[in-house]
């Protein structure tokens, strides 16, 4: 996430998601409630292992924005997805890449079910490997969602935002996802976004799982 002003990113999809209300212009927030039923979110622009560790078990909605390890990043298919990186202290880079083990032994601090899980990274919904399946399964996720093909950062940073959008006033995360392939816009120049063959995919999904992200006022 270095390669973009992560934190900024972050904190606009917290506010999307409804952890904070707003006060006068967007860059001045000030901290309220969450919504009835959600947990106290935590913005983390450099997540390591340990705090991953230290919060997953605490939550139930996750959201992160990293890099895609592939296995063939030269495919056209079957990219061989084999997880998300997190930043490594030691390295400085985020090269530590997260294992559905790591996941499923942190949650078990706290077994319960998430009803959200967004990897926006390249190929995270990418099944050749099979690490999505053990994804949602570590984090016991009623919906998962992410990228089925590598994408560029313009695509991913302006999917988050839209999606978010559309759960507003409560929606079902698959018609989320439906509502917004094909039909992003740039935020640079407002052009429409040239997709071509990526997607933003919803691989599990829970009919009976109404999310409602409206921000708080």
């Amino acid at each position: 996430m270095n390669e973009i002003n992560a934190k900024n990113h972050l904190e606009e999809i917290d506010f999307l998601i409804g952890r904070k209300g707003s006060t006068g212009r967007l860059w001045w927030r000030k901290e309220i409630a969450p919504p009835v039923g959600w947990a106290n979110s935590l913005v983390d622009d450099q997540l390591t292992l340990a705090e991953f560790q230290e919060e997953v078990s605490k939550h139930e909605l996750f959201y992160l924005m990293a890099h895609g390890v592939v296995g063939d990043p030269e495919a056209v298919s079957d990219w061989g997805f084999v997880g998300v990186g997190l930043y490594d202290p030691a390295t400085k880079k985020t090269d530590h890449v997260l294992t559905p083990a790591e996941v499923s032994t942190a949650n078990a601090a706290n077994p319960h079910y998430y009803e959200l899980v967004f990897l926006n990274s390249c190929a995270g919904a990418d099944q050749s490997y099979g690490i999505p399946r053990l994804y949602w399964e570590a984090f016991e996720a009623r919906n998962y969602v992410s990228w089925d093909k590598p994408t560029l950062l313009v695509d991913a940073v302006a999917g988050a935002k839209t999606f978010f959008q559309q759960l507003d006033g409560g929606e079902m995360v698959k018609n989320a996802v439906n509502g917004i392939n094909g039909s992003l816009m740039n935020p640079v120049n407002l052009l429409p976004i040239a997709f071509g063959q990526t997607y933003l995919t919803a691989l599990k999904t829970d009919d009976e799982s109404i999310i409602d992200q409206t921000p708080n006022q």
